[in-house]
């Protein structure tokens, strides 16, 4: 039996079993660099400028990458995390998601199986702050029955390297 893989180790072996050992070596290689240019890619991997190119280019367009930007909202003053519960009645589900994913502060809108029927990650300045998103802005949007909010203490994982692309 193989030992437990953790942290970048479990994240690795999410990579598709296909990919061949120069297109895993530039997806290591920009997850722990992304700001990796090509030529570092070429250095890392032992290939071409033009073959890293090449493969990013392949990559992205199979939808394997995706070449984002992440916005550190702390130093903005967006430091308190919290999840809404959202639980929809009367309207379509997917009516009520396309008005959170209008929220400027919420972070994440997901579809859920079962109640809630949406959950919500948040970014906030303050408790006063959440209490405004949630109750003047999110609890008022048609469709919306109840909510139930929790807020994140501590977060122990976020892989910003993995998503539903």
């Amino acid at each position: 039996m193989s030992p437990k893989r953790t942290g970048a180790a479990a994240a690795a072996e999410m990579l598709p079993p296909h990919l061949d050992e120069t297109d895993k070596a530039i997806i290591r290689a920009l997850r722990a660099d992304p700001m990796t240019p090509n030529s570092g890619l070429a250095a890392i991997v032992g290939a071409s400028e033009m073959t890293i190119a090449r493969r990013l280019k392949r990559l992205v367009n199979d939808r394997l990458i995706k070449v984002t930007v992440q916005r550190d909202m702390r130093p903005l003053g967006y430091s308190l995390v919290a999840f809404a519960d959202i639980h929809v009645e009367g309207v379509p589900v997917e009516t009520v998601g396309d008005a959170l994913a209008d929220v400027s502060e919420a972070y994440s809108v997901s579809y859920m199986v079962g109640h809630p029927q949406i959950i919500v990650m948040i970014m906030a300045r303050s408790n006063a702050h959440l209490f405004e998103i949630v109750n003047e802005r999110v609890a008022r949007i048609e469709g919306v029955k109840h909510t139930d909010t929790s807020i994140v203490l501590h977060t122990f994982n976020h892989r910003t390297g993995i998503a539903a692309l």
